[in-house]
């Protein structure tokens, strides 16, 4: 999900697939606003529309986000890049929570 090119990406899942082969992925769920422990999809202080890698020295201070940053994207940028790269998308799961956490696919190669 923190990938700078996500559809030079797909395009290398693409090119290592066999025609109908699977690529499956998890996610944190890019509709995720956060919670307690700082677990946000977007940049805080922002909202659902703001694409693109941030950072933040407030959001939890001992996570990954702090260190490397993130890249947000809406839940239709990854379903179109998926279906751009040539992915037949087959399943989605969100497991269950009170608010949706982790998003998670299965595609195959036509």
């Amino acid at each position: 999900m923190d990938i700078d090119d996500l559809a030079g990406a797909l395009s290398t899942v693409t090119t290592v697939l066999r025609k109908g082969g699977w690529f499956v992925a998890s996610i944190v769920h890019p509709c995720l606003p956060g919670r307690e422990n700082g677990l946000s999809s977007w940049p805080p202080g922002a909202g659902y529309d703001s694409e693109g890698w941030w950072i933040s020295p407030d959001h939890s201070p001992d996570g990954a986000r702090i260190r490397v940053g993130a890249t947000h994207r809406k839940l239709s940028t990854y379903l179109n890049a998926l279906l751009d790269a040539g992915l037949e998308v087959e399943h989605f799961v969100e497991p269950p929570a009170p608010l949706p956490t982790y998003l998670l696919w299965r595609c195959r190669l036509r």
